[in-house]
This record gives C-alpha cells, structure tokens and sequence, in this order.
C-alpha cells in the first residue's frame, strides 16, 4: 500500500478534508489476485479504480482508492486474495488528522505574545516555550537571530495526552542587546512549523522609551533677574489700574 508515491509503513498525518489516494498492488501473480478495501467499520468500500495488466502468464492487479478525509482517523485495509490457491494478505493504513500545536513563549514566569519586546537587565533569564495538544509530536528548536544555538543544548521534554503530545523546552540564558530569540514547533515529518519570538533591547534603544523628568535649578543670578523684573512689573501695574478707576470715577 503506497500513499503519495511512498509505501506506508506509520500512520500518515493529513489535514481536515484532504484528498487522499491510496495505492495498492498485487503484482505478478497467477492466476489474478482480487484487491478488496475494507474501511474502519469493516464494511468493504467499493469507490475503487483498479486495472489489471498482464505480462504473460501473469498478472498485476493495481488498485487506487480516493477520499476526503473528514473523520479524525481512518483505519484501511487492503485484502489481496487468490481463491484458487486459498491465499489472502492484509495490508494495513491509517491516516490520522493533525492538529498543530498551542504555542507558548513564557519569559520568567510570563506568557508573552511573538514579537514582545524585553528590556535588558543584565541577567539571565528563564525562557520557556510550550507546544500544547498537537498531533503528531511537535519538535521544538531554539534560535537567536535566525541563527541555531549551537553552543548548547537545550532539554526538551515530551507529555503524552490522551489523543495529542504536548512539548516543553526550558532554559537560563542572559540576551545581548537587539537579539532576538524564537522558538520554532515542527510537526513530525510534515512541512508545518509555526514561531513565536521576543527582542531584547535596552530602554535606550527601545522604540517606546520611558520619558524622563527634568528639573531645572536656575542659577543666583537668574534668581536676582526675576525678583527685579518683578519689582518693575508689579508697581506698572498697579498705577496703571490705578489711573483707570480714577479717570472713571471723576468722569462720573
């Protein structure tokens, strides 16, 4: 039995809906072999195209079944059968469908969304990234800056669930500035990763700095140049209001 011009030996992941077309062959025998699918239920599936090519006294019987994966997993059978010599084999498939992973990154106890930005304190910190409920097993990896850690090796650790894995990753490590560290689940031997990612920055160098209060302590002599702009300011005022409200009342 053969599922995407490769023969199945595990169970094969799929996503919700696919078109899946399954192979499978009974090859030079004598006289035809019969090629029966039985499915889950053990009801015999009949949406078969099958051909039967002859190279002599032989025979090769090539089965093909197609169908829309829409339950969580499918189990197939492929019953190769010679009445006349009482001769029957079973070839076994299952199709599962994936469900990709919760991705977590926890930064000292903190969950933070991909993309956070951390401040630099000059310590270490706790990184932590969760792959949660996927299927198959999500494989975790670590990178700053695009680039591997290759100067380490960071523990996983796997957590079998009922129907999912879950996958956690943990270690210390002290960021330089502008570095970038992310994590990336893989799913098993299908082509779907995802990432999640936080940039280390000093306050300095962050975008959204922290405004910062300035007082300004003027010196003696701007201090003495305030007290006479006030002694000039305050008499002119005064007289002048002055000569106003006695203008109005000997007007009256």
């Amino acid at each position: 039995m053969s599922y995407d011009g490769k023969q199945i030996t595990t169970p094969k992941y799929v996503s919700l809906h696919q078109e899946i077309n399954v192979t499978c062959e009974a090859l030079k025998a004598r006289p035809k072999a019969n090629v029966t699918w039985i499915n889950t239920e053990g009801s015999t599936v009949n949406t078969v195209v099958s051909s039967i090519l002859s190279t002599g006294t032989l025979f090769s019987t090539v089965s093909m079944l197609t169908f829309s994966m829409t339950d969580e997993s499918i189990d197939l059978d492929c019953v190769i059968s010679l009445k006349e010599a009482n001769f029957t084999q079973t070839i076994h498939g299952t199709f599962n469908i994936y469900v990709l992973p919760k991705l977590q990154l926890i930064i000292n106890g903190e969950t933070v969304s991909n993309g956070s930005i951390f401040p630099i304190n000059d310590v270490a910190y706790q990184i932590t990234c969760n792959a949660l409920k996927a299927r198959p097993t999500a494989f975790l990896s670590w990178t700053r800056n695009k680039l591997p850690f290759d100067d380490r090796i960071i523990p996983v650790d796997y957590i079998r669930n009922t129907n999912t894995n879950s996958t956690v990753s943990t270690f210390m490590y002290k960021p330089i500035e502008n570095e970038t560290v992310s994590c990336i689940s893989r799913l098993g031997e299908i082509s779907v990763t995802e990432e999640v990612s936080a940039r280390f920055l000093s306050y300095d160098n962050n975008e959204d700095k922290i405004p910062i209060l300035l007082w300004m302590i003027p010196s003696a002599s701007a201090i003495a140049l305030i007290l006479l702009l006030c002694l000039v300011c305050v008499p002119y005022v005064f007289v002048k209001r002055m000569r106003a409200y006695l203008s109005t009342n000997i007007a009256e």
